[in-house]
């Protein structure tokens, strides 16, 4: 079966041509032809595979819409697309990690059983804030830096859903005037 793709390595694209049967591939890059004799075995630590001939050794890692290439201490991240697909993920905002280190928020839904805190409390970080039940277990939830409590949104006995805000924080950035 001849498909064709767009693979990203290391944040470089590439296109290629990709030639599969039930036991390897050949697989060309620009003028460049591997033939790929081996099949992948999903959850392997170790692959192996003849490439051009030569016997190569890989660990290969599924990390969500990515591979994992490893071989010889290098490693290199890999995510193979068709055309449509590329197009529409060069267009892709790089996704940003919100600081959420200002809030205390509920993990999932669940009970609030106690809330150690108030508006105006100094708190270090680690300090526990509140405890929440969810599932028949007790989580406490703390403070993870150095924070002033701004506001209480919760009090004991609330119910609370999954990504809640609970507590609003001030975190201590350090200066001092």
């Amino acid at each position: 079966m001849k498909l064709d793709y767009y693979v990203t390595i290391d944040g470089e694209h590439f296109d290629l041509e990709v030639d599969a049967g039930p036991t390897g591939a050949t697989i060309k890059i620009g003028d460049t032809v591997y033939e790929i004799e081996g099949a992948y075995r999903a959850g392997a630590g170790a692959q192996t595979f003849q490439v051009n001939g030569k016997p190569m050794c890989f660990q290969i890692e599924q990390q969500k819409d990515q591979l994992m290439l490893s071989r010889h201490g290098r490693q290199v991240r890999t995510r193979a697309m068709n055309q449509r697909e590329h197009k529409l993920y060069d267009l892709m905002p790089e996704k940003v990690e919100a600081d959420t280190s200002s809030m205390v928020i509920s993990p999932m839904p669940g009970k609030v059983l106690s809330v150690y805190v108030k508006a105006g409390d100094k708190l270090d970080a680690g300090a526990e804030v509140c405890v929440l039940e969810a599932m028949k277990m007790e989580n406490v939830l703390y403070a993870e830096k150095e924070c002033v409590v701004q506001e209480v949104l919760v009090s004991d006995g609330d119910t609370v859903e999954a990504d809640q805000l609970l507590v609003q924080l001030e975190v201590n950035t350090g200066e001092s005037a």
